[in-house]
């Protein structure tokens, strides 16, 4: 596992879905020699003391990685945010996180470290852990994560990359988390489920190779490829593959939305679109040509996003149908959907005559079809307890006709 001061470089390439990620088992080849690097990144293990966190995580061992730029949007946004690593001879894990909010450094501890690895690690072995953090910014603000990981030895065998042959093993790991921001004591919550496959080998501290992505459903989308490699300075020229993801995907009105560009292929230049464009600002000095733009939207609706992405070699677009959804804040209690309004108080809605309940369906963020129970011909309930706070969809069908809304709702 990677230590204090160890700076390991690595090359990101295209994620297909043609490549061998799922094989696994005993005695087993994974030839990924083919891959072709459309940049390179550093990973920099810091001592803690070289970080704006030397306050609190204070110790000679201490070390930690910059993991992202900024989390959060608007007055609710933090910076610099770094993992703070532990290594012992049985577990490597997250103790804490340090972020900055509006410039000042604080920190996160964790109250269920996060364990990302427990040794030792042998074929077949599965293992599982939680994990839980939270930090209190305000007595009217806070943010916290709660979730578990389990990780599976499922193969072993030799790896090729472009950096070489390695003798490894393969780890899956599923991870899922529930994000919460806390505002006013109302809280708003975002799950996901993500899958890493990873090839270790020993003394090379990162993974050999690392393949991870969203689960939606059933289906597992990956998102990122990177493999350890040499500094290269012929990292090809690829065309462009647009690819973009954004947080929060619903938010209040005027608040701010981040978009992360994961766009593939190098010297990109960006143009963003935003249907309807009408109600759409550019906020932080960002514009429609930044690579990671960040935006308010000035009226409630459900916006389409589009990204295209060129360079010399050509260009490529992605575009995200209703993407982000915006609402008012002080309308939160009650969601009108088109024909029909849900009264989120006391999970009842109306809608026409012709609905039932073989036609209409509630659909969670992982996919998950609610059971809606109906009393008359327009008068629909839920169980007691089936929402939680969260983002839903409701989906109408009838004959070619196909309808959907997305709202919040907050128990």
């Amino acid at each position: 596992m990677p230590g204090s001061g160890d700076t390991l470089r690595y090359s990101n390439a295209f994620p297909s879905e043609n490549l061998p990620f799922t094989q696994s088992g005993a005695n087993q080849t994974w030839d990924f020699s083919n891959l072709s690097p459309t940049s390179q990144d550093v990973d920099a293990f810091k001592s803690s003391l070289t970080t704006p966190y030397a306050f609190f995580f204070l110790g000679l061992n201490k070390y930690g990685k910059k993991i992202s730029d900024s989390l959060g949007v608007g007055a609710f946004q933090f910076t610099d945010i770094y993992n703070f690593y532990r290594k012992t001879a049985s577990v490597f894990d997250v103790e804490g996180i340090g972020l900055r909010y509006q410039g000042i450094p604080l920190p996160a501890f964790y109250s269920d470290k996060d364990e990302l690895y427990q040794f030792p690690l042998t074929y077949e072995r599965r293992d599982s852990s939680t994990f839980k953090f939270s930090i209190s910014i305000s007595t009217l603000i806070g943010y916290s994560q709660v979730g578990y990981r389990i990780n599976e030895v499922e193969g072993w065998g030799s790896i090729t990359t472009p950096f070489g042959t390695f003798d490894c093993l393969k780890v899956k790991s599923s991870i899922y988390s529930t994000d919460s921001l806390n505002i006013s004591g109302i809280p708003i919550k975002f799950t996901q489920k993500r899958l890493e496959y990873k090839w270790l080998a020993n003394g090379i501290k990162i993974p050999v190779l690392e393949i991870s992505g969203n689960t939606i459903g059933s289906n597992f989308i990956p998102t990122t490829l990177k493999y350890r490699d040499i500094k290269r300075s012929n990292v090809l020229f690829q065309p462009p593959v647009a690819q973009f993801t954004a947080s929060p995907t619903t938010t209040p009105l005027l608040s701010n939305v981040q978009f992360a560009n994961t766009s593939l292929g190098n010297s990109l230049q960006y143009n963003w679109t935003f249907d309807p464009a009408g109600p759409v600002n550019f906020e932080n000095n960002t514009s429609d040509t930044s690579m990671n733009p960040v935006v308010a939207f000035s009226e409630p609706g459900l916006y389409t996003v589009k990204l295209k992405a060129s360079n010399f070699l050509g260009q490529n677009e992605k575009t995200r149908l209703d993407y982000i959804t915006v609402f008012d804040p002080t309308l939160v209690s009650q969601a009108t959907l088109g024909f029909s309004t849900y009264s989120l108080n006391n999970h009842v809605f109306y809608g026409p005559n012709e609905l039932t309940k073989n036609n209409v369906c509630l659909i969670d963020v992982q996919g998950k079809k609610i059971p809606i129970g109906q009393n008359g011909s327009c008068f629909f309930t839920l169980s007691q307890g089936e929402l939680v706070s969260g983002i839903y969809l409701l989906r109408y069908e009838n004959g070619k006709n196909l309808w959907n809304q997305r709202f919040i709702f907050l128990n």
